[in-house]
């Protein structure tokens, strides 16, 4: 997969990188085979998929600690809980449908702007969440009103995704950096899963 620079010119900084690595990583055929914007912005993005897995961590402990998990007896728990997460589920799937009727002529037009929207938009949704735990009196509320920003910006996200990935294939392999992208993620949410552990055992310990 790796190629040899020609004669005077400087080594890429990927010819480094062993080609299990590079392999693992980037598309078949690449640099030549994508956008040569491909691997900045997957660089870019990775910081992103750490720092939401790990939020979404946080914000399921939240909302656990916010419905009483931890000191309700469990089948009150369990019936309580399971009526708050359908209605949750419930706002949030209509924020998608509003994305998915409203704004899908947008998405084409600048696909980069309205991912940044998307991610915002999860964000807050999911901080709206993690403040479950702060307000549990306001469960509804926040954990509602946290689904329908996450679910705006899933809905935003996924269509715009797709517009970028065709931008990416050069060579027309979607499929190559598709799944290439699934290995980005899977990675990042390695590292994110990593460090939910050690910040939720800080947090533990600091309670105690």
């Amino acid at each position: 997969m790796s190629s040899s620079p020609a004669p005077g010119a400087s080594p890429s900084p990927l010819s480094s990188i062993p080609d299990s690595i590079r392999d693992l990583f980037l598309p078949p055929g690449f640099p030549d085979s994508v956008t040569p914007d491909y691997l900045p912005y997957q660089l870019w993005s990775l910081p992103t998929h750490v720092t939401g897995h790990l939020s979404h961590s946080l914000a399921t402990s939240s909302l656990l600690t916010a419905v009483g998990v931890s000191t309700s007896p469990a089948a009150t728990v369990a019936l309580s809980a399971s009526i708050k997460w359908i209605i949750k589920d419930g706002v949030g799937a209509l924020g998608r449908f509003i994305v998915g009727s409203r704004f899908s002529a947008e998405f084409d037009e600048d696909p980069r702007r309205w991912r940044l929207v998307a991610e915002l938009l999860s964000t807050a949704g999911l901080g709206l969440e993690v403040a479950t735990s702060l307000y549990p009196q306001s469960f509804m509320l926040l954990a509602s009103a946290g689904k329908f920003g996450q679910a705006l910006g899933k809905g935003m996200g996924k269509p715009v995704f797709r517009v970028i990935q065709t931008h990416f294939a050069r060579s027309q392999n979607v499929g190559a950096v598709a799944a290439k992208e699934e290995v980005w993620e899977v990675a990042a949410q390695m590292v994110g899963l990593m460090a939910s552990v050690a910040v939720l055992r800080t947090l533990e310990g600091s309670a105690g």
